[in-house]
């Protein structure tokens, strides 16, 4: 999860809303093929970005208004995944290192 975090193509950007951000865990490694063709959809005003196996979206306007298909990205990539809102993956890793820590 540190390297999830660590990785955040939007983290330095200002005036990205956590709520807003969505990392999709993918069960398996995209092929180049499938990396380039996300770098290449059009999705405005919807932004991807692709960091190992961990896609990274942001939805200025919110998931509740995106046109961009599940469907699509999933058959795009050749692999399913799971996703998680920032707030969410961020307070995994708190609750990761809090865990550690007390080892």
């Amino acid at each position: 999860m540190r390297e999830v975090v660590a990785r955040n193509p939007f983290a330095k950007r200002r005036g990205i809303e956590p709520s807003k951000l969505l990392v999709t865990f993918l069960a398996s490694d995209p092929e180049e093929e499938a990396r380039e063709k996300v770098r290449q959809m059009k999705c405005a005003p919807e932004e991807l970005r692709i960091e190992g196996r961990e896609l990274y979206i942001y939805f200025p306007n919110g998931i509740g208004r995106s046109k961009l298909s599940w469907a699509g990205l999933e058959k795009t990539l050749k692999t399913p995944g799971t996703g998680r809102n920032w707030n969410s993956a961020t307070k995994m890793l708190e609750m990761a290192e809090k865990l550690e820590a007390s080892e």
